[in-house]
């Protein structure tokens, strides 16, 4: 079945959003499955410039999130790469883009999808339940760029997301602003 994305770029937000950088928080616990970290409480949180995976101290039973804005420099389709240590989610406005939970792998996985330049909101959620040490990479490619981690000059954060709804190509409306997944993560 076909998503509304995957004929028509996804248009970026109306964020405003001007300090670079993610906003990550790390979490106690171990889950069988990465859970929904926006109904968890974090023992930390800081603003690193990019996927900076310090735990604190924590070698096991953790989880991280970033949530920020990936700056999309031209209009086109974008390949996104992810490789981890242990079980992770990517998702970019609402959509489920990169699964590494279900069937999780230790080699690369990569999805394809078309967006439009600008900011575009990113969720990153990491669960480790073992004591290997800690690893996220998360590379693109797409316009102009080949394969390559993606620049901490390309993350924001302290933004604000409009409640308009943006049109796609077809005039379909859909809202980019941050939801809960709930049951997507279970």
């Amino acid at each position: 079945s076909s998503r509304p994305y995957d004929n028509s770029e996804v248009p970026a937000s109306t964020a405003t959003a001007g300090t670079n950088g993610l906003i990550k928080k790390v979490f106690m616990g171990a889950h069988e499955w990465v859970p929904n970290f926006e109904h968890l409480t974090p023992v930390s949180s800081s603003t690193p410039s990019d996927l900076d995976m310090n735990t604190g101290g924590l070698s096991s039973e953790f989880g991280i999130s970033f949530d920020g804005f990936l700056e999309i420099p031209n209009d086109g389709e974008y390949t996104f790469y992810l490789q981890s240590a242990a079980k992770c989610h990517i998702m970019l406005h609402d959509i489920h883009l990169l699964d590494n939970d279900f069937n999780y792998t230790s080699s690369e996985i990569s999805e394809s999808i078309p967006l439009k330049a600008g900011k575009h909101p990113i969720r990153i959620y990491y669960q480790q339940n073992n004591g290997v040490s800690p690893s996220l990479s998360l590379k693109w490619s797409g316009p102009g760029i080949s394969k390559a981690t993606i620049p901490s000059s390309r993350y924001f954060r302290d933004g604000t997301l409009s409640n308009t709804p943006i049109a796609d190509a077809e005039n379909n409306a859909f809202y980019i602003n941050k939801q809960p997944v709930g049951d997507m993560l279970k």
